[in-house]
């Protein structure tokens, strides 16, 4: 079939000078495909064909400059997206087919745009060289497994190595980020980069990197949301002291942890609206899982509702019997803030005197960690 070409351009002013982005590219090996520029939300300012290895955006009208991207697409493949920063400015992108996978060279007056490009070389080096290392010791481990009859010492430390070279491979972000900072200390992206990345999965290693940025960028918009984010989430780290609990229960008494008389106890967050939430709870009563009847497990439940009558109606249509908690404030509540709740339900499992075991424990392996918990304490 052959290949349909798009060029289309949306809000391009041949005449606009000082508040337009123009784009020149160079697409080697590319003879067919298209180039489109996108804003932060990913709408289409512009797009064109590449012809013979070479494309040119016209001069597109810009409100102000921001975070955009282009995404450049091969015939009949799908398209490849870079961020790019859009600023009143001419572009030069040269582009390889051999190497979409990597980075553009991007030429212009944009400082910012200069260092995104910067840190993207950054990583790619540091990404590759962490690969290679990796593959190396994968070719070893499976030599060392091949040529011995049995399992040896020398092949223990390999596979040890390579364990800890894939670790290292996976969580290669805030490795160079850290990097990054450590040698552009006064650049103007790393809280935008971070804002990008899984920062809640590493709230300590992404917290450390965070205080190493300049003031400038901790007060971005992006800056404050970060450190207000990682600040909250680095008091839910496994060991500390659970936040308290806003609400009462229905019949308007506080709840107290300590009282329940428990070794482990489950904190379930959930919404009378929440389909998973409601779904998860006719599992827990109609096919309970092991840890339903496990007399060492007290269950606490805190609801985001803010009609009264949707909670107690959902807890006794879901025949719900623990203990239940709510402040009626719904995704005003302060739970929301101090437990890091972004997503319903979440469960937390903390031990009997109330400090955080293990935040975000996914509703089917609440088995499992409750019998390795109890199994070593």
């Amino acid at each position: 079939m052959k290949y349909i070409y798009l060029f289309f351009v949306v809000f391009t002013f041949a005449g606009c000078t000082g508040s337009s982005i123009e784009i020149t590219g160079i697409a080697s090996g590319l003879t067919e495909g298209t180039v489109t520029l996108k804003d932060g939300e990913g709408e289409i300012l512009s797009g064109v064909n590449i012809i013979n290895g070479k494309f040119h955006i016209d001069k597109t009208w810009l409100k102000y400059s921001y975070y955009g991207t282009i995404m450049v697409s091969q015939a009949g493949k799908d398209g490849k997206d870079f961020e790019l920063y859009l600023e009143p400015s001419q572009y030069t992108i040269i582009l390889d087919k051999n190497s979409l996978n990597y980075y553009p060279k991007i030429t212009s007056n944009s400082n910012i745009q200069n260092q995104l490009s910067t840190y993207h070389q950054l990583y790619e080096s540091m990404r590759d060289a962490a690969q290679q290392r990796q593959d190396a010791l994968d070719e070893k481990y499976k030599i060392a497994v091949k040529s011995s009859k049995n399992w040896d010492n020398n092949t223990t430390i390999i596979a040890n190595q390579l364990q800890i070279a894939q670790v290292k491979t996976s969580n290669i972000n805030p490795v160079v980020l850290a990097v990054y900072v450590d040698k552009y200390p006064e650049n103007e992206i790393a809280a935008h980069i971070m804002h990008g990345l899984d920062f809640e999965g590493d709230p300590a290693g992404y917290y450390a990197i965070y205080k190493t940025f300049s003031p400038s960028q901790k007060n971005t918009d992006e800056g404050k949301e970060i450190g207000e984010r990682l600040s909250a989430i680095i008091k839910l780290k496994p060991g500390a002291l659970a936040p308290e609990i806003a609400g009462t229960m229905p019949d308007g008494k506080p709840v107290d942890l300590k009282a329940l008389n428990k070794k482990l106890i489950l904190i379930e967050f959930w919404k009378a609206a929440n389909y998973k939430s409601r779904i998860n709870h006719q599992v827990m009563i109609n096919k309970p899982p092991p840890f339903m009847t496990n007399k060492e497990l007290g269950i606490v439940s805190i609801s985001f509702d803010k009609k009264r009558d949707w909670w107690l109606g959902s807890m006794r249509d879901d025949k719900l019997t623990w203990t239940q908690v709510s402040d009626l404030k719904g995704i005003d509540s302060p739970n929301m803030n101090n437990w890091g709740i972004e997503d319903l339900p979440t469960y937390y499992l903390l031990d009997g005197t109330g400090h955080i075991l293990e935040r975000d424990v996914s509703f089917n392996q609440i088995t499992s960690k409750v019998d390795y918990y109890l199994a070593h304490h």
